[in-house]
């Protein structure tokens, strides 16, 4: 069960404070929404592995460059990504979402970084430039493509700055050409203590089954009869736990299968499942938690996914 951890990634961002805000629900719901869409596609493509990618870096990218453009392709990219039909209204929701996330993080470091970078000589259009700037807070940056080193290693040191060096290398030389017009960046950035610290003072090693009969033992995280948000999926046949950061409105949901060979079982059930309503099953339950540490480094080709996914958007 190498995948075991995908989930965890799905709605890092997204904290009850949000989901009350009745201005912006359609909107979180629809990101939601595109996240399982996203969620199903990574899973087929990346199948032996284990993956973390931000539905959220990819809705909010995408929603800007659906600011810029009409007809068949606005509408399918609207499809795709639930969006309202107006882009004025778009716009102001993730203009309040961006806000309402920032005055959620509390104590908890976040920076949530935009930038455009457009072809030297080249003007953007001014109402885009605009939106850009005012409601999605993204930086414009001119760049000569051509000279596609100095162009990978400004980017890549802007990407860097924002992740406190978490993620290095982002873009590579050859990504960029004399065709190049416009690349749109997102980086975000997150770090923050738990609310209720786990044990670290004792070596702690817990079974990782990989099938029903194969395991390892590995290092694990651990907290004994604690106060969770927890609770069974039975639509999903999994369990849901809510771990809460501290001082905060950010959660970490984690959705494990009851079985040990159910993820992909629970792929399937994702298709048509609403996470924003994963909550909604959970209560406050006395539970032990053991969680094996774990590091994720993920590239993934974006291209064929989500054409897959604005096709399959569009055809519902």
């Amino acid at each position: 069960m190498q995948k075991a951890f995908l989930l965890v990634a799905l709605l890092a961002f997204f904290s009850n404070t949000v989901s009350e805000q009745v201005q912006i629900r359609e909107l979180t719901q629809g990101i939601c929404k595109f996240s399982a869409d996203i969620y199903e596609q990574c899973a087929q493509s990346e199948a032996d592995g284990n993956m973390v990618f931000s539905p959220f870096s990819m809705s909010m990218l995408l929603t800007l460059l659906s600011q810029g453009t009409n007809g068949k392709t606005f509408d399918k990219l609207r499809k795709g990504l639930y969006l309202s039909d107006n882009k004025s209204i778009t716009a102001d929701q993730y203009h309040e979402l961006d806000q309402l996330i920032r005055k959620s993080a509390g104590e908890s470091e976040l920076s949530i970084a935009n930038r455009i970078y457009v072809k030297r000589g080249l003007q953007l259009n001014e109402d885009f430039r605009t939106i850009a700037v005012e409601k999605f807070a993204s930086d414009i940056e001119s760049v000569n493509f051509i000279q596609s080193n100095e162009t990978a290693q400004l980017i890549n040191r802007f990407v860097e700055q924002k992740t406190k060096r978490k993620i290095k290398n982002f873009v590579k030389p050859n990504m960029f050409n004399d065709m190049t017009r416009v690349f749109l960046v997102n980086a975000i950035y997150l770090k923050s203590k738990w609310r209720y610290a786990f044990k670290r003072y004792q070596p702690w090693k817990i079974k990782f089954y990989f099938n029903e009969t194969d395991s390892i033992w590995v290092d694990s995280l651990h907290m004994i009869k604690m106060d969770f948000n927890f609770g069974y999926l039975e639509e999903l046949d999994a369990k849901g736990l809510e771990i809460a950061y501290g001082n905060s409105n950010f959660t970490f949901l984690i959705i494990l299968p009851n079985n040990r060979t159910g993820l992909n079982a629970l792929e399937v059930q994702l298709k048509n499942y609403n996470l924003s309503t994963v909550f909604d099953h959970l209560q406050i339950t006395k539970i032990d938690v053991e969680i094996p540490k774990f590091r994720v480094e993920t590239e993934i080709q974006m291209i064929d996914i989500l054409k897959n996914v604005i096709l399959i958007s569009n055809v519902k």
